[in-house]
């Protein structure tokens, strides 16, 4: 008994666990499963270990600022899938229906993907995780991004009736102030939400002068005097001193 504490402490992955797989019902693709306060990581058995081990250590730190909300996903029965560095968004069985999307090729365009309360899928893709040199997302955490999706839609949303209100105003102030021109955090609010996450964790790209994603703002000392009230919304929701640190 205590070789397997001992062995499960050194690497708590496994197979997912009946009971997750009846109450989710998982497909056979998931083989590998590793829990994080209640938000289960799941991939296929070509994922290395470290890979959801990782994850978890990301989003673990999320997580407990925000109680209320994670209880919330965990109703809503969120999860977290790591895509193998060879796999593609379609593989997912969850996300096998945007194969019939015509107007885009998910395969291509997206390594990552937000939970909706339709389909409470967060993905991410195991270069990315583990900052391969192929990542093709270099220099910053798409879990990160994505992962704040899921936290906006399937958690705050439904537990904090001032966030939506809070973030359209800070969204139009920053409209009316020019910042964030000519990147993607200011295609809508869910946008401006998710690559405000990252930058406060310190975890974004940047770009000078901006090239339609990116701006010269990537960490939470920056942006605390880029537009200060977005830092102060964000450290209320997430009061840590935690930032991401590559591994």
């Amino acid at each position: 008994m205590i070789a397997a504490i001992l062995l499960l402490a050194q690497n708590p992955v496994a197979p997912p666990p009946e009971q997750l797989v009846k109450r989710l019902n998982l497909d056979p693709f998931y083989k590998k499963y590793v829990g994080a306060r209640g938000i289960p990581i799941l991939s296929s058995e070509a994922v290395p270990d470290q890979a959801l081990i990782r994850a978890r250590d990301v989003i673990i730190p999320m997580l407990k600022c925000v109680p209320k909300a994670r209880e919330q996903m965990v109703k809503n029965k969120v999860r977290l899938v790591v895509m193998g560095q060879n796999e593609v968004t379609t593989q997912i069985p969850e996300h096998a229906f945007l194969k019939d999307d015509l107007d885009t090729n998910w395969d291509q365009r997206a390594r990552g993907l937000g939970a909706t309360l339709y389909v409470p899928v967060v993905s991410c893709a195991e270069e990315n995780v583990l900052h391969y040199p192929t990542d093709r997302y270099k220099g910053e955490s798409i879990l990160v991004h994505e992962f704040a999706h899921a936290i906006m839609d399937t958690g705050l949303v439904q537990t904090d009736p001032d966030f939506l209100p809070t973030l359209e105003k800070l969204f139009q102030q920053a409209k009316d102030r020019n910042l964030f021109q000519n990147t993607y955090a200011m295609t809508n609010i869910h946008e401006f939400w998710a690559e405000a996450v990252q930058t406060y964790f310190d975890c974004n790209r940047t770009a000078s002068p901006p090239n339609g994603i990116h701006n010269e703002i990537g960490t939470r000392s920056q942006l605390k005097t880029y537009h200060p009230e977005l830092h102060d919304f964000l450290a209320k929701i997430f009061p840590t001193e935690w930032r991401y640190q590559a591994p």
